[in-house]
């Protein structure tokens, strides 16, 4: 196993034959194996075939607790997204549709 400061230097070393895979967050795994030389250098495994129904690694936005004006708007906003297809058509852009959520929520709550 080896570490490096840079995604680039990963790739470097995969595409050398020093290492046989690189380990990244499925957003930027498969943007990578989708956009990397028109998508002909790398595959990908993501979603639940990486790892397992329930992902170790879910995603969020970070907001201050000490700002509950901010958190209700980023939540609404984000709903709104999802509501007019919006967040649909961005998980499709970046290759990465498996890993919608169906509805905004503050700490995995309503």
């Amino acid at each position: 196993m080896l570490a490096f400061a840079k995604d680039s230097e990963a790739q470097l070393a995969l595409r050398s034959g020093r290492v046989v895979a690189d380990y990244l967050d499925e957003v930027t795994a498969a943007w990578v194996a989708t956009t990397t030389d028109g998508g002909k250098t790398f595959s990908t495994v993501i979603g639940d075939k990486a790892v397992g129904p329930h992902s170790p690694s879910p995603m969020g936005i970070g907001i201050s607790k000490t700002d509950p004006w901010l958190t209700r708007s980023v939540k609404a906003a984000l709903q709104s997204l999802m509501d007019d297809g919006t967040y649909t058509k961005i998980l499709e852009k970046y290759h990465v549709p498996g890993i919608a959520i169906p509805k905004a929520t503050v700490n995995a709550v309503s």
